[in-house]
């Protein structure tokens, strides 16, 4: 069997038992049906799936119709799981050749007509036992920060002093390369601030760049003992923002032994010299979700494993403590979300007994608004808030001793169940999204054939779906 189909395999079981997260799969019995195909007049709306198959060892990028489901193009590409960016008619994936286990190949940043699928042009670059991180555009231009090995490694991960990496500016446009620098060490994805200054970790120090021609504007060398590396949380971290700027300050993250366990502590520089202003200290691991930063207050939340789970509000500015949100025997597996001063978190059961939720919080202070549970709820992934209705997916067990998968909505105000539709399930996590009067629900961590299911977000009848032979990695809304 092939190794990345294995590594699914054990990656989707491992956050199922572990995490409890919740899973859907192929949804029997609801009569799905396969998009028609051929051409279409585009609606300025359309919906991109990113997928790959299980039987022929392929990939697909696949534009739908948002309406009724129809395919408008699909484009064969052995593209990998990383999200597909979409901007000025261009469609950007990253693909791999050979596809797979293989610890050679070359991948390929591919841009790809919006209206016709063909691809415009592309760029390649030789990849050797190591992971690939996310194209980022900004202002027209499409950044990389890769990765690889010498030849003669045969294991990864290795020393950081064994990687060689690049990071390189793009014209979006054309694929005109603006610049390139070569950076020794393990590279994390870029990131690319409104300053116009690019920051990227190398695994040692942290880098700021100019986005105008790469020099180096200064770079952050934390303590020896200090671990940057983004790869060592059990979720896949290359499409969060490691680094994270904002106005006069970069947050990140530092990983260091503490009693002989690992913690995690997060740190603010000064964005002019790099030099740290202020480190608060969890004591422990982190959840895997990157912090989220609104209006000047960063919230954080992390774990304590087995035990409680706790979400601080921090001054974003100094890293004093507005308040802290504790929760006991629960976990948060999702980043919260925030919608009208109100901040929605997912609080998964650590004991079979207790009831997994999603709990509401007052941004001002930490004090509770709203739970919104489903009966018998074992995992909830994470909340979506649209039009005074909460989107959930929901683990449920039943009286026979067997879980049930379910799309569940709630009343903001009121915590009253809307609508449910109930899916069959497999050990993988199932992601909800909310778009134009649509509910999208699938499976990114399926390792078997996933379905994309599309319901009216108002009642949750269901509108089209699109199954697969292998696994969905991401649905696109609104492109165009």
């Amino acid at each position: 069997m092939e190794k990345r189909f294995i590594s699914r395999w054990v990656i989707g079981s491992f956050l199922a038992m572990v995490c409890f997260l919740v899973a859907a799969l192929v949804l029997k019995g609801v009569g799905l049906l396969p998009p028609g195909s051929g051409s279409s007049t585009q609606t300025g709306s359309d919906v991109l799936v990113t997928s790959a198959s299980a039987i022929s060892n392929t990939g697909e990028v696949t534009l739908f119709n948002r309406s009724i489901g129809r395919q408008i193009w699909q484009k064969q590409t052995p593209v990998n799981d990383l999200t597909p960016v979409s901007a000025n008619g261009l469609v950007f994936v990253v693909a791999e050749n050979p596809w797979g286990s293989s610890p050679d190949r070359t991948d390929t940043l591919e841009a790809l007509s919006l209206a016709s699928g063909q691809q415009i042009w592309s760029w390649s670059w030789h990849m050797h036992m190591t992971t690939e991180n996310p194209p980022i555009i900004s202002n027209g231009v499409i950044y990389l920060s890769e990765s690889t090995l010498p030849n003669n490694v045969s294991s990864s991960p290795a020393p950081n002093s064994e990687y060689q990496g690049f990071v390189i500016a793009l014209q979006a446009s054309d694929g005109q390369q603006l610049w390139k620098d070569s950076l020794a060490g393990e590279l994390s994805p870029p990131t690319i601030a409104a300053d116009g200054t690019v920051y990227v970790s190398n695994g040692t120090v942290v880098l700021a760049l100019s986005s105008n021609d790469g020099h180096q504007r200064w770079q952050y060398a934390p303590h020896p003992t200090d671990s940057l590396s983004y790869y060592a949380q059990p979720l896949p971290q290359r499409e969060s923002y490691v680094i994270v700027a904002q106005e006069q300050q970069v947050y990140l993250i530092l990983r260091y032994v503490d009693g002989g366990h690992w913690s995690a502590d997060l740190v603010a520089l000064n964005n002019q010299n790099g030099q740290g202003e202020w480190r608060y200290q969890t004591h422990t691991e982190m959840s895997t979700d990157p912090f989220l930063l609104f209006k000047g207050v960063i919230y954080l939340t992390y774990d304590m494993f087995p035990g409680d789970s706790f979400l601080v509000a921090l001054n974003a500015a100094n890293g004093s403590v507005f308040w802290t949100y504790r929760q006991a025997g629960q976990y948060s597996q999702s980043q919260p979300l925030i919608v009208d001063d109100v901040l929605y978190m997912s609080e998964n059961a650590t004991q079979s007994k207790e009831t997994s939720d999603v709990v509401a919080l007052h941004i001002s202070d930490g004090s509770v608004v709203h739970r919104y549970g489903f009966p018998n709820g074992t995992g909830v992934g994470a909340p979506v808030v649209s039009q005074n209705t909460l989107y959930l997916g929901v683990n449920a067990a039943t009286s026979s001793g067997k879980s049930t998968i379910t799309v569940a909505t709630f009343d903001l105000e009121t915590g009253r169940e809307i609508w449910s539709s109930k899916l069959s399930q497999q050990f993988a996590g199932l992601t909800v999204i909310v778009s134009q009067g649509q509910v999208y629900a699938y499976s990114p961590w399926d390792y078997t054939p996933d379905t994309l299911v599309v319901f009216q977000a108002g009642n949750g009848q269901q509108e089209w779906a699109y199954p697969t032979t292998g696994w969905i990695y991401h649905v696109v809304t609104d492109v165009g």
